[in-house]
């Protein structure tokens, strides 16, 4: 099955809506239509066309979607890259994707000459679009192949969840080089609504909050609990997509009693951002759900272990039944509602128990003096692996490891309790707030 442009297709009928917008920029769709394809004819002029792979390691921006859109209409594969990796970092994942041409900026692009991009303006869903790195959660970040059918029934399934509406301003402060951000300009562009892009700060998010009136943003834990610190108005919005893994209850808590609309979410690189998501409404009755499957896919648990299948997934990831075995933890109720419970390679095996430590750090954030925890292992000749905790305290609180301990037990099997608590400042998360255990 092949379709026209999408963005081509916004333009045409929408010409005079607002596209993509920021803090110093907006365009309207006829002329973020003009600008993608002036670009697109100086990437021809390079030499870009059908099938070349073209890394980007830019900051998010409006110059960015505008890169984004061009490499789709000389049919390029765009292979987004974080422009913070080290130099090593970078030529690893160079050396892995092999793309014929590195940009950092736009204007590498403009200052090449024209030429007519010879790959037509219809695309078969089976191309691929794009290559992006997986977070690197469950190890080494991953490349994966995302095609132009991933991305669109990614973007089905997510309409039909949260639904659309044509006034709609999606904020993005998620990084465009993760499936995150990436979905967020792909749906927009197909849904023919807005984007608000900004690099994430929690002071000038919750200024452009005031200022543009986004109706929905994408955020994961720690961008929310900054925002909640900072006073933005995040109940003005109509829905807050919530990924990046099981947020705290505390934060849930917090976020529903400033009245602000969360929808949990998981998902995952190889299916194209949203798999389940859960409904604002449903938040309180459902407490620690990820909600149920985004049509049309399906989700199950073979052995504790969560395994997705759909036209949103990646070909390359899936088994030969077709099925993604995804690698991390969940257990589904009886009303098909995805409970995420950790990575399946983060399991701690302490005196033959197997202990999740996604279980440990939820009982930890209970502590009303704790603002972050995380859980990890360490070699012990007694227990195999012994159970070590690492806890950011609130501003003013003051705990003792053995008071923590103490509170565990309360509410933990005796072989789940930590057998030591260390403090820190602060703990290693990504952008997208998911912690780098293997860093503890």
């Amino acid at each position: 099955m092949k379709l026209a442009s999408w963005l081509t297709r916004s333009a045409h009928t929408v010409p005079d809506r607002i596209a993509v917008a920021s803090a110093v920029e907006r365009l309207t769709y006829a002329e973020l239509e003009h600008r993608a394809a002036s670009a697109a004819r100086r990437l021809a002029g390079r030499g870009v066309g059908r099938g070349t792979r073209v890394a980007v390691a830019m900051d998010a921006s409006v110059e960015y979607v505008v890169l984004l859109h061009a490499l789709m209409k000389v049919a390029a594969i765009a292979v987004p890259i974080d422009p913070r990796l080290a130099q090593a970092e970078l030529q690893e994942r160079l050396d892995e994707v092999e793309p014929a041409l590195v940009i950092r900026d736009l204007a590498e692009v403009l200052e090449a000459p024209e030429a007519e991009p010879r790959s037509g303006t219809e695309r078969d869903l089976r191309t691929v679009h794009s290559i992006v790195h997986t977070s690197g959660s469950g190890g080494r970040a991953q490349p994966v192949e995302l095609t132009y059918g991933n991305h669109l029934w990614s973007a089905v399934g997510s309409g039909a969840r949260i639904g659309v509406d044509p006034g709609d301003l999606w904020l993005c402060c998620l990084p465009l080089h993760h499936v995150g951000g990436l979905a967020i300009v792909m749906r927009s562009a197909l849904y023919g609504t807005g984007l608000l892009v900004q690099r994430f700060e929690a002071g000038p998010v919750a200024s452009l909050v005031a200022s543009e009136r986004p109706t929905l943003a994408s955020l994961v834990g720690t961008m929310l609990q900054r925002l909640l610190e900072e006073g933005a108005q995040l109940e003005r919005l109509r829905c807050v997509l919530l990924g990046g893994g099981p947020a705290p209850p505390s934060l849930i808590d917090d976020a529903l009693g400033a009245g602000v609309p969360i929808t949990p979410t998981y998902g995952l690189t190889e299916a194209a951002s949203q798999v389940t998501t859960l409904p604002p409404d449903q938040v309180r009755r459902k407490p620690g759900s990820a909600g149920t499957p985004l049509f049309p896919c399906a989700v199950r648990t073979e052995d504790g272990v969560i395994a997705v299948r759909g036209p949103n997934v990646s070909e390359g990831a899936v088994d030969a039944d077709g099925w993604l075995r995804t690698g991390d933890l969940g257990r589904i109720d009886e009303e098909g509602h995805l409970y995420v419970l950790g990575r399946a390679d983060d399991v701690i095996v302490t005196g033959g128990e197997n202990v999740s430590p996604e279980e440990v750090e939820r009982t930890l954030l209970a502590h009303p003096a704790v603002e972050d925890a995380a859980v990890s292992a360490r070699e012990d000749s007694e227990w195999q692996q012994a159970i070590v905790a690492t806890v950011v305290l609130r501003d003013g609180a003051s705990l003792t490891g053995e008071e923590l301990r103490e509170f565990c037990r309360a509410r933990l099997a005796a072989f789940k309790v930590p057998k030591a608590v260390a403090f820190a400042e602060k703990l290693p998360r990504n952008e997208q707030g998911k912690l780098e255990r293997r860093k503890l």
